[in-house]
């Protein structure tokens, strides 16, 4: 049951942190800075805009972020 109960929590920490991506997604949108990295201000590759629309950051960015 305990574990049953933690992957429902991270289930629900996982779907929050999705929708702040989403939101933050649309507020680019509406300010016309979607689809450009929020780090070296690149263009996004439009085949990971596919994958993730929410994503905030090129791949190179990305990864770059993640080494660290």
């Amino acid at each position: 049951a305990m574990q049953a109960q933690a992957m429902s929590v991270e289930a629900n920490r996982r779907r929050e942190q999705q929708l702040v991506r989403v939101k933050a997604a649309l507020v680019r949108i509406e300010e016309g800075d979607y689809g450009w990295c929020l780090e070296c201000g690149e263009p996004i590759d439009p085949r990971r805009l596919e994958h993730d629309p929410a994503a905030p950051l090129c791949i190179g960015c990305a990864e770059a972020a993640e080494s660290t």
